[in-house]
């Protein structure tokens, strides 16, 4: 749904000049046209409403081709027309380093064409001193690029003028005393403030990127030097000195568990068990099970074994881990050994020990 525009109190006469309703007879004697459409208008001077302009016919609000927009044409050509007239206009500050200054004009052209008839801004400003500013008014639509690129090209400063929200009858004291709501489009000090900072920024983003490369590459060398111990064949001395650390304990915090070597341990802790058998690894377990003990998992989580299946060449372990209270805290985990060391798939999560049991039940006679 399109909301309803404000009533339009200024139009445009036979001689082009924006009129207020009050200043022109009643009814369709007004000879004013809408600034957007440029279709007749009625002067409503009634005693129940505001005093406002209307379209008729089929360019009202009920017609097969109603105006829409022409609020913002009214503001927009009012606001030219201020300047022209008083030839005069408040420019906007940059920061500290330009202030806000009110501008007095000798000559002031509206809609003016370049020489190269490709650029029409809405007002064209000469100051006493020679210099020429171009002024851009904004209610919906901002200067595009292109357009910006072309004044930079004329070398003319140039400011925008933001003129939404602003009524008829505040408009004059708006582009004559404040300063708000407009900023610099081109001007040469803010021009060359801006493009510092941005090279500023750009040196700034490819020092910061040789930073991270360099670190990057840091980070590689690291990872090879820590891949190359990890890969790295230990003595036998070294094998029973890791062998050692690994046996089985219950720690009181977590940052008593020994750094392990992943390619030794891959997932439990247990005693001599890169050089243990599926009987052997069963055994053990089933001394945790016995003992009703936790034993300690890679990434120090401690696990609890709530029962062990023997498959053919795997062993299947119902265990959840301590601290696991989500939804499935029970997990089944197949275990076999590969290349001298226990590895671990986990086959599925279960919310009670029975289901959990099932599942268990049910793997051994699949694998």
């Amino acid at each position: 749904m399109i909301d309803k525009e404000p009533e339009l109190i200024y139009a445009l006469n036979t001689n082009g000049r924006m009129v207020h309703v009050d200043s022109v007879p009643n009814g369709t004697d007004c000879g004013c046209v809408c600034p957007k459409c440029h279709q007749p208008l009625i002067a409503k001077q009634g005693e129940k409403r505001l005093h406002h302009f209307a379209h008729c016919g089929e360019y009202g609000e009920h017609g097969a081709h109603p105006c829409r927009g022409y609020f913002e044409a009214e503001i927009h050509c009012l606001a030219k027309q201020i300047i022209k007239d008083k030839k005069e206009l408040m420019l906007p500050a940059f920061e500290d380093f330009v202030k806000a200054k009110r501008v007095r004009f000798v000559k002031v052209e509206v809609e003016e064409r370049n020489d190269r008839k490709d650029l029409q801004p809405d007002v064209v400003g000469e100051t006493e001193d020679g210099r020429r500013i171009m002024i851009e008014i904004y209610y919906s639509h901002q200067v595009r690029e292109d357009k910006k690129n072309k004044i930079k090209e004329l070398g003319c400063e140039c400011v925008e003028i933001d003129v939404k929200g602003v009524e008829e009858n505040t408009l004059e004291n708006f582009l004559l005393n404040e300063s708000i709501q407009r900023e610099w489009l081109v001007h040469p000090l803010v021009d060359k403030i801006k493009n510092d900072r941005y090279k500023s920024a750009i040196q700034n983003t490819e020092e910061k990127e040789k930073e991270y490369k360099k670190l990057e590459i840091q980070r590689a060398a690291r990872n090879k030097e820590i891949i190359d111990i990890k890969r790295k064949r230990h003595s036998e001395k070294e094998r029973k000195q890791i062998i050692q650390n690994a046996r089985y304990y219950n720690p009181s915090s977590y940052d008593d568990v020994p750094d392990i070597p992943y390619n030794y341990y891959y997932n439990y802790h247990l005693e001599d068990n890169i050089f243990c058998t599926i009987n052997d690894i069963h055994k053990k377990l089933t001394d945790i099970l016995r003992d009703n003990k936790l034993f300690i998992k890679v990434g120090m989580h401690e696990t609890k074994i709530y029962r062990i299946e023997r498959g053919t060449d795997c062993l299947y372990i119902l265990h959840a881990n301590v601290g696991c209270q989500g939804r499935n805290p029970i997990h089944l985990t197949r275990m076999t050994i590969r290349s001298g060391q226990d590895f671990y798939q986990n086959l599925g999560a279960y919310d009670s020990e029975d289901k959990a049991l099932w599942a268990c039940r049910d793997a051994t006679q699949r694998y």
